[in-house]
């Protein structure tokens, strides 16, 4: 017995930005009507940009990521995201910014090692965009944020863009330091290309050998 990944009448144009960002991770051996999935860093990126001096915009990325994703296709309300980063490992274009993140007056490293977001709600506002409202975790401390995701297919291929962002407050964090130079609000993008599912439907084929 087989079970096809298909997605019948509305549901269908709800669940389908989800079934395109499931193929971006690797399945976990879930049940038919739960899809559980573990992300491939490979082809995925995780970045942040803050404004410097009122003009510059420093960026940098987070190498070391784990993501998590679970698609319940009877409730698409409750289904869940959960990222978690290594925020020791940070790649920045400035000399000396990746230590500075480190410290003790941002993220404090040695102390709190990871970042995490884990989703409350996930909302559709329209066809391939949907609101995920989450908890943010950053050097122990708790704040609601929303990613906006977008799944955009690429003309005339099987491929979409896949990309999360989120605007947060430093502040909301304990972050306060260099407020002189440093603005408060930094951006958080999560990016990757998908290989988009073939139908986008779900239904069992008892038949099928």
């Amino acid at each position: 017995m087989r079970q096809w990944i298909t997605i019948p009448g509305r549901a269908g144009a709800w669940l389908w930005p989800l079934v395109a960002l499931a193929c971006l991770f690797v399945p976990r051996g879930a049940a038919a009507q739960v899809g559980t999935y573990d992300i491939d860093p490979r082809y995925a990126t995780i970045s942040f940009g803050v404004k410097a001096f009122g003009l510059m915009h420093p960026q940098g990325s987070f190498p070391q990521f784990q993501a998590h994703l679970s698609i319940d296709f009877t409730n698409p309300h409750a289904s869940v995201m959960r990222v978690v980063v290594d925020d020791s490992d940070i790649d920045m274009s400035m000399p000396g910014a990746a230590d500075m993140l480190r410290s003790t007056d941002y993220f404090d490293s040695a102390h709190h090692p990871t970042i995490t977001f884990r989703s409350t709600a996930v909302t559709q506002l329209s066809p391939g965009h949907i609101a995920v409202q989450g908890v943010l975790t950053i050097r122990g401390v708790d704040h609601a944020e929303n990613l906006d995701l977008l799944v955009t297919p690429v003309a005339g291929t099987s491929i979409a863009d896949f990309s999360a962002k989120a605007t947060i407050n430093r502040s909301d964090f304990g972050m306060d330091a260099n407020r002189t130079f440093l603005s408060n609000q930094i951006t958080l993008i999560i990016h990757s290309r998908l290989q988009l599912p073939a139908q986008p439907q779900i239904e069992s084929a008892s038949a099928s050998k």
